[in-house]
């Protein structure tokens, strides 16, 4: 066992490692992944007192990106860069232009059309995934000028 050195202090409860080390001192709660997990509940330290309110503490958690809405710093994502691109298609017959714009629609191939493409913007649109949700309820959607799509 290692004893600690007469000129260092002994550090608090709250600094060792255990079940409910957040890896803050002065603050109790169950960390997961480097978040604070979403059944734990966040409490000061009764012994070294370094937060005056829990309020305080959840503060500085929030702060630090450990809880809270905001993300992690290592949280992963995939960007979708949708570019607008035109396929000139001519000489299509028809009564309307909706069912013209639907025989072009019917009848086009990537294959066979996608050599005639133009590129008429760089970046018209920006999908963002998080990562590991897979039925896109968290995708975030932005212009080119990264304003959110509504």
């Amino acid at each position: 066992m290692k004893l600690p050195r007469p000129d260092q202090p002994t550090p608090c409860a709250c600094e060792r490692p255990s079940l409910f080390a957040s890896g803050v001192p002065g603050i109790l709660a169950h960390i997961v992944d480097g978040r604070l997990a979403s059944d734990s509940s966040v409490e000061c330290c009764p012994v070294c007192r370094r937060f005056p309110t829990v309020a305080a503490a959840l503060a500085r958690l929030e702060a630090l990106g450990i809880a809270g809405e905001r993300p992690s710093l290592s949280t992963s994502y995939t960007v979708h860069c949708l570019v607008m691109v035109c396929i000139k298609r001519t000489g299509i017959v028809a009564g309307t232009p909706r069912e013209a714009a639907r025989l072009a629609r019917q009848s086009f191939c990537w294959e066979q059309h996608g050599q005639a493409v133009e590129f008429v913007d760089e970046i018209h649109e920006m999908l963002v995934d998080l990562e590991g949700v897979p039925d896109y309820s968290r995708s975030v959607a932005f212009t080119a000028d990264l304003e959110p799509v509504r």
